[in-house]
């Protein structure tokens, strides 16, 4: 599961517990893939430098993630092209 389908499909928020596959395991891969398709949509010219991500992880600081939270403006965005894309993400 990608956090921001899973964020979107949940109306803006999806917990780490919904993403891992046991309690100990890490949501680093999620991030992580993230991360490299937004830097990569940079240098491709896809979006503006500095675009924020479309989620954010939620915790209480350093330590496990607890969840991520999408800006209620981008859920409507998100689900549309979750429902429009023929991609599994």
């Amino acid at each position: 599961m990608r956090p921001p389908k899973e964020a979107a499909n949940r109306d803006g928020y999806v917990s780490a517990d919904d993403l891992r596959d046991s309690e100990d395991s890490s949501l680093r891969g999620h991030s992580a893939a993230l991360k490299r398709i937004l830097d990569r949509g940079i240098r491709e010219g896809w979006w503006p430098d500095g675009m924020e991500a479309p989620i954010q992880a939620q915790g209480p600081g350093f330590g496990k993630v607890v969840g991520y939270r999408m800006p209620d403006h981008l859920v409507s965005v998100f689900r549309m092209a979750i429902n429009n894309t023929s991609r599994d993400w």
